[in-house]
C-alpha cells in the first residue's frame, strides 16, 4: 500500500510524508525494518530513485535510517541519494538520529540487553 501511495507525489506529500517521515523514529524494530524495505523497493522501481530521491524529507529520512541498527542499515544498502542543493549533513541529526534514547538502545543492544515492561534485563544466552 505505501508503495502505491508513493506512486502520487501531490498526494503522499500532502497527506502521508509527515506521518511516514515519523515511523523512522518508532521504537519497534520491525517498523523501521519495513519502512526501509518500502523506501528500497520504491527508490529500485522509479527512474532516478521517484520519490526517495526527489523529496527532500525522505533523502534525509534514508540518511538517518542508513545509522540506525544493523537490521535496518541493511535494508538500505543499495539506495544512494544524491544531496540535493540545500541538504546539509548537519540535518541528519535535526531528525533526532543521535538521541540519547536511540544511543542507549544502541548500546543496550549492542550489550545484548532487552527491555521487558518498564525494565532493562539482560539478555538470556542458551549457555546459561
Amino acid at each position: 500500500m505505501c508503495e502505491t501511495l508513493l506512486l502520487s507525489k501531490d498526494l503522499f506529500t500532502a497527506h502521508f510524508l509527515h506521518p511516514f517521515c515519523d515511523l523512522q523514529r518508532d521504537r519497534i524494530i520491525n517498523v523501521r525494518i519495513a519502512l526501509c524495505e518500502t523506501l528500497a523497493q520504491h527508490f529500485k522501481s522509479q527512474t532516478g530513485g521517484g520519490l526517495v530521491q526527489e523529496v527532500k524529507e525522505l533523502r534525509q529520512m534514508v540518511k538517518h535510517l542508513k545509522l540506525d541498527v544493523k537490521n535496518v542499515s541493511d535494508m538500505l544498502e543499495d539506495v544512494l541519494v544524491v544531496p540535493q542543493e540545500g541538504d546539509e549533513v548537519s540535518e541528519i541529526y535535526m531528525l533526532g538520529a543521535v538521541t540519547d534514547l536511540e544511543a542507549s538502545h544502541k548500546e543496550e543492544e549492542k550489550q545484548g540487553m532487552v527491555e521487558v515492561g518498564n525494565q532493562t534485563k539482560q539478555k538470556e544466552t542458551d549457555e546459561e
